[in-house]
Formats: C-alpha cells, sequence, structure tokens
C-alpha cells in the first residue's frame, strides 16, 4: 500500500540551505559591528585609567640552565590591575614553570594594552635579533578581535 502525503505543503518546504544561513550571518554580524566599535571605546577609556605595575616587566627565577621566555600580550601581560610585575600573569607563569621543571627561567614581554597581531609581530623582529627564546607565550585577547574588525570594516568601505 502506497503512503500518500496529507499535507502537500510540508513536502514543498525545503530546509534551510547553507546559503540562507550564511546571508543571517552577514546581517546579524552586519547588525552587531557598531556594538564592537564602542566596546573598543571603552576598553580603551578603561585602559587608561586602570592601574598597571611600574618599571621593567623583564625578571628572572634564579636556577640552574635557566628557561628563556617570551610572553606577547595585552592588558593580560602588561600586568593590568596588579601593583607589581610579581604579581602578574608574566612572572607567575614563569615562576610555575621553574618550580614545575627544577630550572632557572628568564623572560621579556612584548606587550602593549591595545597589541595585536601585526603589531607583535613589528615588534618582535626588533627584539629577538640577538636573544633566542625556549618559549614563546602569546596572549592576545580582545583588542585583537576588535581591531581585526575596524580593519575589515575599513577594507570593505
Amino acid at each position: 500500500m502506497a503512503a500518500t502525503n496529507k499535507n502537500p505543503s510540508a513536502a514543498a518546504r525545503k530546509p534551510p540551505t547553507r546559503k540562507s544561513r550564511s546571508r543571517i550571518a552577514g546581517v546579524l554580524i552586519r547588525l552587531v559591528r557598531p556594538l564592537l566599535k564602542v566596546n573598543l571605546l571603552g576598553y580603551r577609556a578603561e585602559m587608561a585609567n586602570s592601574l598597571f605595575p611600574d618599571g621593567p616587566p623583564e625578571g628572572e627565577v634564579p636556577g640552574a640552565n635557566p628557561i628563556r621566555m617570551l610572553f606577547i600580550g595585552d592588558c593580560a601581560a602588561s600586568g593590568y590591575g596588579v601593583l607589581n610585575h610579581g604579581l602578574a600573569v608574566v612572572s607567575q607563569t614563569a615562576r610555575y614553570v621553574a618550580s614545575d621543571h627544577n630550572r632557572g627561567c628568564s623572560w621579556t614581554t612584548i606587550t602593549d594594552p591595545e597589541l595585536t597581531a601585526i603589531r607583535s609581530a613589528t615588534q618582535l623582529a626588533s627584539v629577538t635579533t640577538d636573544i633566542t627564546f625556549d618559549v614563546v607565550v602569546v596572549l592576545l585577547g580582545p583588542p585583537m578581535c576588535w581591531w581585526e574588525q575596524r580593519r575589515r570594516n575599513g577594507r570593505r568601505a
């Protein structure tokens, strides 16, 4: 016995295609872009009024055969919200690595609260000419996303 379709309009409906999903995503992205710019402006204002430690961020944990680390990052690597560099993510990570491996550790940083991948590559070229590193840690967050979005918007305009 052949099954008949009692609802002919159900057969005519097609599931959403990938093309229609990408169009919806494109519309949503265009609607949200102005909010990203507002977030970037708010971030800049917050960073301008925030607490960062004074002095050079480089340091060393004494020990034999030290591990040489390079930290590249934005506000987290800059020591956002701490009074001295010893409390920052960079020095805490280096201390943990040194104690975990029973070796010394020295570190250098490339930091800026608004650091992006392009800016870090430019700064990296000047830092690594005479120094070799065992480990490179990259801590790029919100500024990278916002700057990348602004760059893409500028290209389309």
